[in-house]
């Protein structure tokens, strides 16, 4: 099966009087395309499938000089590095052909051993397929910075597939991501992981995990994290501090809960005051 579409979406956001108005447009690009493990043998039944969807700044108006770099930028975080120097239609053929003979090198050689010594009915066709899905979603922008998060799952056989959310936020002017330490002062980073430990307590509780603190010994302040209009938010992916059935761990903290923790210029900065 082979589909691709293409989702046009027009955003127009002003903010404040003083702020000059930033008018970004995204494009979406949707990929739903299935590849035979055996691709001679049209009725075989593994199979990879790969679920895309990617929105990407199509127009910037205040910086069209800078949009080619902030589009490469997507492709990096959204698709990856080495997908980051092609143009969109390059980059998603070179994904698909990547996926397509990692799949096939990885496991058509172990599915058929397995059926030399297997009937149809004992194989499990879905230990011998692979399945990727990403999408990276818009959380705000402003004329200072975007915020985006990307999601993506994995499954390349076993009990399970591997699954994350990755949050950026890109300064518009610089057109670098903006890090932890453009956003706290440096002398407060033990106070910042006592919050996020806090927050992280409370779903712990919520979600009757047997012994939370065993998960927050070792905290750190990750760098998977954006900011928004009202805050900050930390996500800490399966394995990263608890198990895979803890699921994705989201810490959001409102600019109020840690006003004495942020650099003084920051909320100017980024427009947010």
């Amino acid at each position: 099966m082979k589909k691709i579409s293409y989702l046009f979406i027009v955003v127009v956001l002003c903010i404040g009087c003083t702020s000059p108005k930033q008018s970004i447009t995204f494009d979406t690009i949707i990929i739903d395309e299935k590849f035979l493990l055996l691709p001679d043998e049209t009725d075989t039944v593994p199979y990879g499938e790969m679920d895309i969807e990617f929105t990407y700044p199509k127009e910037l108006a205040t910086n069209k000089d800078k949009l080619e770099k902030l589009q490469k930028l997507f492709q990096r975080y959204c698709l990856g590095e080495d997908y980051e120097n092609f143009s969109r239609q390059e980059a998603f053929e070179k994904l698909k052909k990547d996926y397509t003979e990692d799949y096939r090198a990885e496991m058509t050689e172990y599915y058929l051993e397995d059926r030399e010594t297997k009937t149809r009915e004992e194989l499990f066709f879905y230990s011998y397929s692979y399945d990727l899905d990403k999408k990276d979603s818009i959380v705000f922008y402003n004329n200072a910075f975007i915020s985006f998060s990307n999601f993506e799952y994995f499954y390349s056989g076993g009990s399970h597939g591997m699954h994350g959310t990755w949050l950026y936020s890109i300064d518009l002017n610089s057109l670098e991501r903006i890090g932890v330490d453009d956003v706290f002062k440096p002398e407060t980073s033990d106070e910042l992981i006592d919050v996020i430990s806090d927050k992280l307590q409370q779903i712990f509780t919520e979600f009757d995990v047997d012994d939370p603190t065993l998960y927050l010994n070792e905290l750190t302040v990750t760098d998977n994290f954006y900011i928004t209009e009202t805050g900050v938010q930390f996500t800490y992916n399966p394995y990263e501090i608890a198990p895979y059935a803890v699921g994705e761990l989201d810490v959001v903290i409102t600019y109020d809960e840690i006003k004495d923790l942020l650099l003084p210029d920051f909320k100017q900065k980024y427009s947010l005051n």
